[in-house]
């Protein structure tokens, strides 16, 4: 959901829940929410958007809570070969990976296998004969992973302009990986400051 000059972008919402009691001290801001997502204009930009509102009377603080369509994620939905690798060295070398750990990841090949589920969940699973990772997430929403190289990270997935971006967050370091379609290729553009590396994988043949 996307804001601007008062304007209200539904695009890429889903459905969008909002509880609240009637008589707590925040309920004007509250109704001011409703009035703009619930606006005319807000809804032409998303008609399939369910606006559910949810009164209780218990002086409960309001919330709010917003499912992201995943319709568009799933052209990235499939199995995926990795086939080339750009630069992967110095992004290791740049997270802060040791150099056993490189040399494997030099010479891995993983499969990336993307998921999503009707309530917005998508799972992300990396596989090779290095080490298998799998996450599970929803749009916007952070979550914590371990990642291949052993790095506890707060994650959080994004969908920006087509691409799926993860940022990953640790002992005040961050990184991203933008993954977008081309030519029906999915690439993988992996940033660490100034180093960006890029990985291209190609979609497994069903059999």
């Amino acid at each position: 959901m996307a804001a601007s000059r008062g304007a209200v972008v539904l695009k890429a919402v889903k459905k969008i829940v909002v509880q609240f009691c009637p008589f707590e001290s925040n309920v004007c801001s509250t109704r001011d929410f409703l009035v703009f997502v619930g606006s005319e204009k807000a809804r032409a930009t998303n008609m399939n958007c369910d606006i559910i509102t949810e009164v209780k009377h218990d002086q409960s603080e309001p919330v709010i809570d917003v499912t992201f369509s995943v319709k568009m994620v799933e052209n990235f939905v499939g199995s995926w070969k990795m086939i080339t690798s750009e630069n992967f060295d110095e992004y290791m070398k740049a997270l802060g990976v040791g150099f056993a750990t490189r040399q494997v990841g030099n010479r891995t090949k993983p499969n990336l296998i993307v998921g999503v589920d009707g309530d917005g969940w998508i799972c992300m699973k990396t596989q090779s004969a290095f080490k298998n990772t799998e996450i599970k997430f929803r749009l916007n929403e952070a979550f914590e992973e371990t990642t291949a190289d052993d790095r506890k990270t707060t994650t959080i997935v994004t969908l920006e302009n087509g691409k799926l971006v993860q940022k990953q967050s640790w002992d005040g370091k961050e990184t991203a990986i933008e993954r977008e379609m081309i030519d029906g290729k999915l690439i993988a553009t992996c940033k660490m400051g100034n180093v960006v590396a890029v990985r291209t994988y190609e979609r497994e043949k069903t059999r």
